[in-house]
């Protein structure tokens, strides 16, 4: 891991232990902003900007709220998401803790602010910000909270669909040995399944007939290697599945796959009839090819 020796320009200030800052928390149906700032009042005035950013679109379907905000901040923003039952913006103020002895300290207010905030939110606003975290890195998650020991239960007659657990309940099931287990076992049969063996070949880093590293770009390799590449005639990989899917026939797309730009085939495999046809009238269907006219008609009707 590469260290900066020079901070960026704009990197935040460090925040002492024990300072106060203000927090903003943005909630809105989909997403959840955090910002923090070094004072109340700069904080109420981003809450006021965000109320009055908005303020003309809400004005035209509310038709109690005036046509231009107050002059107040606090007012113009109590008004605007008042208005609002998926959106609201919330002011508090916190202290920067101590880090623990065994980890570094936190070292810019953004940090210290969401790790100060985060006991206090609900459920939702906290899924809403780990998925955020998640996505938007492109890292893979599961999650199981209390709905999941809810639908386990619905099979009794007894348990009605609108019941859930107590908190109580819910407590109970948190401390359990079994419950610790479930994220250990499901990255042990996530690590059994080769599927990030699957990974590596869709992502054009491993060949996948003779598993040896590849450089280039899929579409420039097809996913094998330069000797698996030239070593079989071209019918013969057209005829195995997309690389870039590992379990799907190739998606041709004009002249070439559309996963690993392999030139396409002038015929394919229709799955309904097991003969070559055309693959300028097949019909791509559940990641196989099935032929046109009564092949198509014929399987089509069979799954309605």
């Amino acid at each position: 891991m590469s260290q900066l020796t020079h901070p960026p320009a704009d990197a935040p200030l460090p925040a002492p232990v024990c300072a106060e800052v203000a927090v903003l928390l943005h909630d809105q149906r989909h997403s959840l902003q955090v910002r923090v700032f070094a004072d109340y009042d700069a904080a109420l005035r981003a809450r006021a900007g965000i109320a009055r950013a908005g303020w003309a679109a809400l004005a035209e379907v509310a038709t109690d709220l005036p046509a231009d905000p107050p002059v107040d901040d606090i007012e113009a923003a109590e008004l605007y998401f008042g208005h609002l039952d998926d959106e609201d913006a919330s002011v508090r103020l916190l202290t920067v803790e101590p880090a623990p002895a065994d980890e570094a300290p936190v070292q810019d207010p953004p940090l210290a602010g969401l790790l100060a905030m985060l006991p206090a939110l609900s459920d939702r606003r906290a899924y809403a910000v780990l998925h955020s975290l998640a996505t938007g890195r492109g890292w893979q998650y599961a999650l199981w909270d209390a709905t999941d020991v809810e639908g386990e239960l619905m099979g009794h007659e007894d348990w009605p669909l609108s019941r859930r657990l107590t908190d109580a309940q819910w407590a109970a099931v948190r401390i359990t040995r079994a419950w610790g287990e479930i994220g250990d076992l499901a990255g042990q049969r996530v690590a059994d399944s080769d599927t990030f063996y699957d990974v590596l070949c869709q992502a054009g880093i491993v060949c996948v007939d003779c598993d040896a590293l590849i450089s280039g770009p899929l579409t420039a390799t097809w996913g094998r290697c330069d000797t698996c590449r030239t070593a079989r005639p071209l019918a013969e990989l057209q005829a195995e599945a997309c690389p870039a899917d590992s379990e799907s026939s190739h998606p041709w797309d004009g002249p070439a796959c559309a996963g690993c730009a392999m030139p396409s085939p002038q015929q394919v495999a229709c799955l309904h009839c097991q003969q070559q046809v055309p693959l300028a009238t097949a019909h791509r269907w559940r990641g196989a090819w099935i032929g046109g006219a009564c092949c198509w008609d014929e399987r089509r009707h069979a799954t309605q």
